[in-house]
C-alpha cells in the first residue's frame, strides 16, 4: 500500500469512528424525544331527553291453561271396557258421550233378584193391607202392577197417614225399597260419560285391566275453555285489577287477540317472588290456542305525566343516570316512576339532557365523551 492509500484509509476511519461516537454519545440524557400527547376519546350510545305523558304497560309472559282440566276415576271395581271413544291421549269428544264402563252384568243381575224379592215382599204385603188400611190399597196396588225387574223401582206412593208409613216400616217394605235404589244408584257408576266436550290429556289405564275404586283413567280437559296465567311483580301487581285491559303477541311479535283481567292471585310464589295475574281472551281467539303455549303479554298499568323512557341498564342502582355534559360524565339522581324487564319510566332530567343508555365502564380523567344516538 502506498503513501496515499494510507491517507485516504486513515481519514475514512476518522470519519467513521466520529460519526458512531455521535450517535453513541450525542444523547447524554439517554432519553427518547417526547411524543405529542392527545386526549382519548370515549363514544356512548346516549338519547336526548324528552318529558312528555307516557302509557304504562308492563311486559311479561303467559301460559295458556285450560279452565277445566279434571281426573276421571273408576267408582267401583272391576274390568275395565272400552266406551263410545277410543282411550288415546288427543281424542275429542262432546258432552254425554260414553268414555269408558266397568264390567257389570253381574251386579245388574243382584239387582234384577233383588227386585223380584220386592215384587214378591209387596204381594204379600196387600192383602194384610186390604184388611188395615183398605184406603190405601189402590194405590199401593197400581205401584205394584207398575214394578218391572228389569227397569228401576217407580217412585213409591205419597204416604201421609203415620199410621200406614209404621205398617209399611213394619214389613221391612221402606227398607227394601231403599236398599234397590240404592243399588239402581251405584249401577250408574259402572259407566262414565263426558261431563263437557272436551279431549283426552293422557290416559293412565287400558281397556281389559282390573280397576279399583279410585283408580284415575284418564285425564281430561274443557276445550274452548281457555285462560292465560301471568306472573307480574309484587310492586306490578298493586297498578293491576280486575278488568285491567292486556294485549297478548305470539313469540314472534304478532298482534294474536286482546284481553283483561279476570282475577289475581293473593299469594307471591316464593320461588319467583311474582303474583299471578289470569287473563282472558276474545272468544273468536280462543280455538287457536292450545294448552301450555306461551305468549308475550302487556297488560295496561295507567299513564304518568312529564317523564322519560330510557333502557333499564341506563339505571345505576335504581336511582342514578349518567349523563353527558361538556364532554364529561356527570352522575344525576332521578326518580323512577315505573320498571318492567326491560325499561323503565324516570323523572328529574331536563329536556335535551343527554342520557347515556349502555352500561359504564371507568373512565379516566383525560377521557373525552361524545355521545352516540341509537336509530
Amino acid at each position: 500500500m502506498n503513501r496515499n492509500q494510507k491517507i485516504i484509509v486513515a481519514v475514512l476511519t476518522a470519519v467513521i469512528l466520529a460519526i458512531l461516537g455521535n450517535i453513541l454519545f450525542g444523547n447524554k440524557s439517554g432519553k427518547l424525544p417526547d411524543k405529542q400527547e392527545g386526549k382519548n376519546i370515549k363514544y356512548l350510545l346516549a338519547l336526548e331527553a324528552e318529558n312528555k305523558d307516557h302509557e304504562l304497560w308492563i311486559s311479561t309472559y303467559g301460559r295458556v291453561i285450560t279452565s277445566l282440566e279434571t281426573d276421571l276415576s273408576a267408582e267401583v271395581g272391576g274390568r275395565l271396557l272400552a266406551g263410545n271413544v277410543s282411550l288415546r291421549p288427543g281424542t275429542s269428544f262432546q258432552k254425554g258421550d260414553l268414555l269408558f264402563k266397568v264390567f257389570s252384568d253381574d251386579f245388574k243381575y243382584q239387582i234384577k233378584a233383588k227386585r223380584s224379592n220386592f215384587i214378591q215382599l209387596i204381594a204379600g204385603t196387600l192383602p194384610d193391607l186390604q184388611v188395615d188400611l183398605p184406603n190405601s190399597l189402590s194405590k199401593w196396588n197400581s205401584f205394584y202392577e207398575s214394578i218391572n225387574v228389569n227397569r228401576d223401582l217407580p217412585p213409591l206412593p205419597e204416604v201421609n197417614d203415620s199410621k200406614e208409613l209404621t205398617y209399611l216400616a213394619s214389613r221391612n217394605v221402606l227398607t227394601e225399597y231403599y236398599n234397590i235404589k240404592s243399588d239402581e244408584e251405584r249401577l250408574t257408576k259402572y259407566e262414565v260419560r263426558a261431563p263437557f266436550a272436551g279431549s283426552i290429556l293422557s290416559v293412565s289405564a287400558v281397556q281389559g285391566a282390573t280397576v279399583n275404586p279410585g283408580t284415575p283413567i284418564i285425564r281430561v280437559i274443557k276445550t274452548g275453555e281457555v285462560e292465560v296465567e301471568s306472573p307480574v311483580s309484587v310492586e306490578n301487581a298493586r297498578r293491576i285489577k280486575h278488568g285491567t285491559k292486556v294485549k297478548l303477541y305470539t313469540r314472534e311479535g304478532r298482534h294474536f287477540s286482546d284481553g283483561k283481567v279476570i282475577r289475581i292471585s293473593e299469594t307471591v310464589n316464593p320461588n319467583t317472588q311474582s303474583v299471578m295475574a289470569y287473563l282472558s281472551v276474545d272468544e273468536k281467539n280462543k280455538n287457536e290456542m292450545y294448552a301450555g303455549q306461551y305468549y308475550d303479554i302487556e297488560i295496561a298499568a295507567g299513564s304518568t305525566a312529564s317523564s322519560i323512557v330510557v333502557p333499564r341498564r341506563a339505571l345505576i342502582s335504581n336511582r342514578t343516570v349518567h349523563i353527558i355534559k361538556d364532554s364529561s360524565l356527570v352522575q344525576s339522581e332521578v326518580d323512577v316512576v315505573f320498571s318492567d324487564d326491560d325499561s323503565s319510566v324516570i323523572r328529574g332530567v331536563e329536556n335535551g339532557a343527554l342520557i347515556v343508555i349502555e352500561p359504564v365502564e371507568f373512565i379516566g380523567k383525560q377521557t373525552t365523551v361524545a355521545p352516540i344516538f341509537a336509530r
